[in-house]
C-alpha cells in the first residue's frame, strides 16, 4: 500500500496548524520527518520523537514515554487543534530529545544477538540522522 497523508493533513502540514513543526524539522538538521500510510513520525537520532495522526477535530501527537527511565514528566496536550497545541509540544522537544539521549545504547534491543547494536539495527535513514548525514528535505 503506497504511503501518504490525505489533503487535509497535507494541507494542516504544509500551511495549516501543523506547519510549525515541519518548520522546525526543516530547520533542525537532527530531526528526520518520515510519512507513513495515514500518519507521521518526527525522528530524533533514529529515535521515534513524535507521531502524528488524525484525530477528532484536529491531529494528535504521541511521545512514547519508553524513553524516561521514571518519573514521566508530564507531557504537553496531545490534541493538536490550534496553535498553542503545537507550540507547547515545540517547547517540549529539547526535553524529549534528551530522553532519547538518555536512552542511547543502553535500552535493551529485541533483536538477536548478532543485530543487538542499536545503531547499526536502524532503517539507514534513521541511522543517517543519527549520525546527522541525513538529506535535507526538499520543499514543494
Amino acid at each position: 500500500m503506497p504511503r501518504g497523508l490525505n489533503d487535509k493533513f497535507m494541507a494542516a502540514l504544509t500551511g495549516g496548524v501543523l506547519t510549525p513543526l515541519l518548520d522546525r524539522v526543516k530547520a533542525d538538521r537532527t530531526l528526520c520527518l518520515e510519512i507513513r500510510e495515514d500518519y507521521l513520525n518526527i525522528y530524533y537520532r533514529g529515535g521515534n520523537l513524535m507521531r502524528i495522526s488524525p484525530a477528532d477535530g484536529g491531529y494528535s501527537a504521541l511521545f512514547d514515554t519508553k524513553y524516561f527511565a521514571a518519573p514521566v514528566p508530564s507531557m504537553p496536550e496531545a490534541p493538536l487543534r490550534e496553535a498553542a497545541h503545537v507550540a507547547a509540544w515545540l517547547a517540549a522537544l529539547p526535553a524529549l530529545k534528551q530522553a532519547i539521549v538518555a536512552v542511547g545504547a543502553a535500552a535493551p534491543s529485541p533483536l538477536p544477538a548478532p543485530h543487538r547494536n542499536r545503531q547499526n539495527h536502524r532503517h539507514p535513514q534513521h541511522r543517517d540522522a543519527a549520525t546527522g548525514t541525513a538529506r535535507p528535505m526538499k520543499s514543494g
